[in-house]
């Protein structure tokens, strides 16, 4: 297997095995892999794939109309969202539909429970805009995914209420601004 020369293009690899498209693979590998709206967006993609692959195996697609089909999907998916501008430019004709992977990312990370979302940082967005990514609470969130879990694995109710304690303080903390 070949060696990266950084993490970032090892990143953008990995991202294009798992079928991302070129410029959705360049973006997303801006970001580490810790992200819980990543995570989801590359189990989707992963889901899709396999799903496609077994329609186009049925029709017995080559390389190049898999490659074709493949591209209308996705950039299908991005039409499917919703848009806050208009669809036709000032001499009333359509506007080409544009692959911004911010757009799916944004809608994937509204989907999230609570207490998976967090900013994500972004090149297009200034320091002033970009809300600082708050390694304390990422960590007590992990803790409190932890302690849930451990909950389900005891039977000693002393040591849940513990648990249970703990968690709601988390909670309390993680609630807090600042």
């Amino acid at each position: 297997m070949a060696r990266f020369k950084t993490r970032r293009r090892a990143r953008y690899w990995a991202l294009r095995r798992l079928r991302f498209l070129p410029k959705e693979a360049l973006e997303f590998s801006k970001l580490t892999h810790k992200y819980p709206a990543l995570v989801e967006l590359k189990l989707q993609r992963d889901a899709m794939w396999k799903a496609f692959t077994l329609l186009a195996n049925s029709r017995g697609w080559g390389v190049g109309r898999r490659r074709l089909v493949w591209r209308t999907q996705i950039v299908a998916l991005y039409a499917k969202l919703p848009r806050g501008f208009v669809d036709r430019d000032v001499h009333k004709r359509p506007i080409r539909i544009s692959i911004s992977p911010w757009d799916l990312y944004d809608e994937v990370f509204k989907r999230l429970p609570d207490e998976l979302k967090w900013d994500t940082p972004r090149s297009s967005r200034s320091k002033v805009q970009q809300g600082e990514v708050k390694i304390g609470k990422i960590q007590m969130r992990r803790w409190i995914e932890d302690l849930k879990k451990s909950i389900q694995r005891t039977n000693d109710p002393e040591i849940k209420a513990q648990f249970r304690e703990q968690i709601a303080g988390w909670e309390q903390a993680l609630r807090t601004p600042g």
